[in-house]
């Protein structure tokens, strides 16, 4: 995978997230992303 789209995948997540209403920890465990990575980004 390449930076961008490392880059775009990682945008397409954060706005599911905003959308979502789920505090960061229940997304990432209904999403299968690791909180540290996610807070990371």
């Amino acid at each position: 995978m390449t930076r961008e789209e490392k880059r775009s995948l990682w945008k397409e997540r954060i706005k599911c997230y905003r959308d979502s209403g789920l505090t960061a920890a229940e997304w990432c465990k209904e999403n299968d992303v690791n909180i540290h990575t996610f807070n990371y980004r």
